[in-house]
This record gives structure tokens, sequence and C-alpha cells, in this order.
């Protein structure tokens, strides 16, 4: 489902859904369908990435979760200074930390774009 488009019931619920909180934001019209799509086409990209890590072989998909402890922590400071700077945060990092700063990011455009619209 992340890169297709199912036209089915399920579908249109969500794009009624979110549609409907977008034009309840204050954006209608091409404001409204482009919001919804970078909200859609983002949070389907997030889980699609996730549901693809998941077909992984467990030893591939540890070796990848497990990278942010060790080769982020093991780069050359010299290099590359704010990966050393910052590796034990990168490390710390969660999926739902993500997911919820996305969430906020994709509310907070649309947010801004319908006070820019309103002349705020």
């Amino acid at each position: 489902m992340a890169s297709r488009t199912t036209r089915r019931p399920n579908e249109f619920r969500v794009v009624e859904l979110i549609l409907g909180a977008v034009r309840e934001a204050g954006l209608d019209g091409a404001e409204a369908a482009v919001h919804y799509r970078m909200v859609g086409d983002s949070l389907l990209a997030f889980v699609g990435q996730r549901a693809a890590s998941l077909l992984f072989d467990a030893d591939v998909r540890a070796a990848d979760e497990s990278s942010w402890n060790r080769e982020y922590r093991m780069v050359d400071p010299e290099a590359f200074p704010n990966i050393t700077g910052l590796s034990t945060e990168l490390a710390e990092v969660t999926e739902i930390q993500i997911f919820e700063v996305r969430v906020e990011a994709l509310i907070t455009a649309i947010e801004q774009r319908a006070a820019e619209l309103r002349g705020a």
C-alpha cells in the first residue's frame, strides 16, 4: 500500500479523514489537496520504509539497527565532527520519536500555510 493507490473503502476513509482535518485547519482547494498529499505520502513513506526493513533477514536488520551504537560511534571525529558530537543522541532515537516528530512537522506546515493564507 505504501507505493500504491488501492482505490478501496479503507483508503477512501483515510483520505476523507485527513482531507477533513486539513480543511478544518483552514486550507481548501488546491492547497488542501497538496497538503493532504504531503501528509499521506510522508506517512506512507515512513510506514513503507519500516515494512521494508521487516522483510530483511533478522541478522541484517539487527546489524542495521545496532549500527548507531557501533559504526556511528567509531567514525573519525575530524572527518565527521557532527556525528561524533551527537553519536549518543543518534543511538537513542526511537521509531516512535521519529514518527511523532514527523507528524508534528506535517501539522505545523499545514497550520503555517493556513495562517499565511489568512494573512496572519
